[in-house]
């Protein structure tokens, strides 16, 4: 709770002024303000670049936390999407073989794993839209005059995690690719 009180009618001064000026030149503004009050104590003086550096500390340091953990999000993200389609191209060792010996090239192989991988992050990334949306709404309904509707930040964030997705998929792709056809013929 803030109280405003003349300095005539307080006996107790223990005000404080907030100077919006350069950190040099606050010394001439205590000079200016002593001479002002001479012989009683003169009020604090602070910079107001200070005073919102102070205030604005926890907001900095939530936003901090929170884009860090985004980050950790993201980046298990990206390993789990790795994991899966190493595992689904393990599975088809066998078929991308053939699909060598037959005599596809490496870049076909690459954009076939590519494009099943893509189409599974684009359908997860739909439903993941869908969802966000739906709890955004659930959401705005308990603040007031908050919206949790920004098509720039979807869209940044859906097209971030499609790119970071595919990079994910890629040394998949590539291993696939390099799958030696008479090795794989016969193991089976």
């Amino acid at each position: 709770m803030r109280l405003y009180v003349s300095r005539a009618q307080s006996a107790a001064h223990t005000g404080a002024l907030v100077v919006r000026a350069d950190p040099a030149t606050v010394p001439a503004v205590v000079a200016a303000v002593r001479s002002f009050v001479p012989g009683e104590r003169p009020p604090t003086i602070d910079v107001a670049r200070e005073r919102v550096a102070v205030a604005l500390r926890p907001w900095r340091t939530s936003t901090a936390l929170f884009l860090a953990l985004g980050g950790v999000a993201l980046a298990l993200a990206c390993v789990s999407i790795y994991s899966v389609m190493n595992y689904l191209i393990s599975e088809r060792l066998f078929e991308m073989g053939l699909r060598l010996a037959l005599g596809a090239a490496a870049g076909d192989v690459v954009r076939l794993v590519l494009g099943q991988g893509v189409r599974l992050v684009l359908a997860g990334s739909l439903l993941g839209l869908a969802a966000a949306l739906a709890l955004g709404r659930v959401i705005e309904s308990l603040l007031f005059q908050v919206s949790t509707f920004e098509p720039l930040i979807y869209g940044v964030a859906t097209a971030s995690f499609i790119v970071l997705a595919v990079g994910a998929m890629l040394p998949v792709a590539r291993r696939a690719a390099r799958v030696n056809p008479v090795d794989t013929l016969r193991a089976e």
